[in-house]
C-alpha cells in the first residue's frame, strides 16, 4: 500500500494542506491544481545506459512483446526522455479514483534509523482499487485504446490485479477481462 519516498526537510512546502502534531506536519495533501503533469523516467538518470533485451529466440520475443504490450508504454521502455507529458485523460481519471493521495510522515522509521531528514510515506491504499497499481492500469489501458484495441486482459494469482484492471477500461469505455485463478471475468460497459 505505501510507496516509500524519502523527502529533505528544505523539500517540503508549508503551504500544502496536511495534519498536524503540535508543531510537526505528519500529513501532507497536495493540492489537486498541483498535481504532477509529468512522469519521471529514472532512465534519464542512470550513470549507463541499461542492455539491450536480451531474446534467445533471435528477436522472436521481442516482436511478440509488440502484440502484447501498447506502443507507447514499449517505446518509454528504452526512453532516456527524462519527463514525459501524461495525457490529459489520464490526468482526469487519476482525479476520478482518488488522486492524489496523501504522504504520512513515518516518525518510527526516522527514529530507528536516526534518519537525519524526515522520511513520508505515499499512502496509496486512499485509492479506490486500495494499491497504486491503479496508476499504471490507467496509462496502460489509455495506450491500449489508442492502438485501437477492443479489450485488454491481465492474468492474476492472488488477486493484485483483479480491481485495478476493470476500473481503467470502464473509465475508458473499453472492455475489460480479466483472469482470476483460472476464471475469466468479463464486463460491458
Amino acid at each position: 500500500m505505501y510507496e516509500w519516498i524519502i523527502l529533505i526537510k528544505k523539500k517540503i512546502g508549508r503551504k500544502h494542506g496536511g495534519n498536524y502534531l503540535g508543531q510537526e506536519k505528519y500529513r501532507i495533501d497536495l493540492p489537486i491544481d498541483e498535481i504532477p503533469t509529468y512522469w519521471y523516467n529514472i532512465l534519464a538518470d542512470l550513470p549507463e545506459p541499461l542492455p539491450p533485451p536480451y531474446d534467445p529466440d533471435n528477436g522472436k520475443r521481442l516482436e511478440l512483446l509488440k502484440q502484447v504490450i501498447p506502443s507507447e508504454p514499449l517505446r518509454l521502455e528504452s526512453s532516456t526522455e527524462r519527463f514525459v507529458k501524461i495525457p490529459e485523460e489520464v490526468l482526469e481519471r487519476y482525479l476520478q479514483v482518488g488522486r492524489p493521495t496523501p504522504l504520512i510522515r513515518a516518525r518510527k522509521f526516522e527514529e530507528y534509523l536516526n534518519a537525519p531528514v524526515r522520511i513520508y510515506l505515499k499512502m496509496e491504499g486512499y485509492t479506490y482499487t486500495g494499491s497504486h497499481k491503479i496508476n499504471s492500469a490507467l496509462a496502460w489501458v489509455y495506450y491500449a485504446l489508442k492502438d485501437g484495441a477492443k479489450f485488454v486482459t491481465t492474468e492474476t494469482g492472488a488477486g493484485q490485479w483483479a480491481l485495478p484492471l476493470p476500473w481503467p477500461p470502464l473509465c475508458l469505455r473499453l472492455r475489460p477481462m480479466c483472469s482470476w485463478l483460472g476464471q475469466v471475468i468479463t464486463r460491458s460497459h
